[in-house]
């Protein structure tokens, strides 16, 4: 089947009205025509338009990646998990399928696009689309703990150590963490919150990842104002590395948070070969997250400043970045090829500088220089 433009179906559907109210002048003498005639006309009902429902049948792997950013084994295990809450529970030959949806709402999350494209990769409406949207993203939020999380056992741990360390010889390094901002449209509510220093709307994400680019931990619900040591402050990462429920070990932050017992940040100004060693090892280290930032959003363009605003409620959008780092560590999973799009640069804070942040871990680091860096 061919596709056309939204404005030649409108066109082709109102032929075929037309072609009704022929039909019915023909069966109508004049004769028998009577002042309600234009009621009648007008109450005859236009046929329905169903688009095609198109499925991965017939498209090649490297186009399935392309387009939903997972591979046709990736979808169809994601779908195996979802379809209970996509497909549709009343028996009927005319409703969305739940791969339709599941592909709709992926290839919007990939590209940014709205109607046009979707019209004809999903077979469906905008208005259609927003529905199904809907319904993905309360299904594949249920599962958020399953993909996105810490590890689970002393080995695990060991492990992500291990990989931190090949990178630049930084030891006991647990995550690194950092903040980006997902522009959107102003909210109808605190609008005010919501403008960051660079003067546009959006949310202040944290998240945590490990050496190969997987999200272990995200946060989505602060305003773009608010700084991101206010953010790690009022986390449960906090709470949790304050009350001794991670392994002995720090995360990696930038100069925009104040160094913790469990929480590393460069120097202001090296002195000396250990701490210039003790710098670049960390500048090194901690560059995956800014790398994890360029990747998501170079996967997911819906999330990018690039392509637009989200048009969406906060609590929407909040959403909306979750499900993207669930389907990015998905990717991941998947050994799927990590897209850097070049229009999509590294993440650059937009608030990494703010003064009077609370020091108190200053004594770690400098053991940390003292113990690893000095020899």
């Amino acid at each position: 089947m061919d596709y056309f433009p939204d404005s030649v179906w409108v066109f082709m559907l109102a032929a075929c009205a037309s072609e009704s109210r022929m039909q019915w002048l023909e069966e109508h003498s004049a004769d028998t025509m009577t002042p309600h005639t234009n009621l009648q006309l007008a109450r005859i009902p236009r046929p329905r338009l169903y688009r095609e429902r198109r499925l991965l049948d017939g498209i090649r792997e490297d186009s399935v990646v392309k387009l939903y950013r997972l591979s046709p084994s990736a979808i169809y295990e994601l779908y195996e998990l979802l379809h209970e809450d996509l497909d549709t529970k009343m028996p009927t030959n005319k409703a969305v399928p739940g791969m339709c949806k599941l592909l709709g709402a992926l290839h919007f999350l990939a590209s940014g696009t709205y109607q046009p494209t979707l019209a004809e990769v999903a077979g469906m409406s905008q208005a259609t689309f927003s529905r199904c949207l809907n319904q993905f993203l309360k299904a594949i939020l249920k599962h958020t703990g399953k993909f996105i999380k810490f590890p689970q056992c002393d080995a695990e741990w060991r492990a992500v150590k291990g990989d931190f360390y090949e990178l630049a010889q930084m030891p006991n390094v647990l995550g690194a963490i950092d903040c980006t901002h997902i522009a959107m449209t102003a909210p109808k509510q605190m609008e005010e919150y919501y403008r960051n220093r660079k003067f546009f709307h959006s949310l202040n994400v944290q998240m945590v990842c490990d050496a190969n680019l997987r999200i272990m931990n995200v946060n989505a619900r602060f305003p773009g104002s608010t700084h991101d040591s206010f953010i790690l402050q009022q986390s449960a990462i906090c709470r949790l590395f304050e009350e001794g429920a991670f392994p002995n070990g720090w995360l990696l932050g930038d100069a925009g948070y104040g160094n913790r017992s469990w929480l590393l940040t460069p120097l202001s100004d090296p002195h000396g070969t250990a701490e210039r060693r003790y710098q670049k090892a960390h500048k090194k280290t901690r560059v995956v997250i800014e790398q994890t930032f360029g990747v998501l959003k170079s996967r997911f363009r819906s999330i990018d400043r690039g392509k637009g605003l989200l048009l969406y409620s906060p609590s929407k959008v909040c959403s909306i970045v979750v499900a993207c780092s669930i389907l990015h560590n998905i990717c991941i999973a998947n050994q799927l090829e990590m897209v850097i799009d070049p229009l999509v640069p590294l993440d650059l804070n937009l608030s990494s500088v703010v003064p009077n942040v609370i020091d108190m871990g200053s004594d770690t680091r400098q053991d940390v220089i003292a113990g690893f860096f000095s020899s």
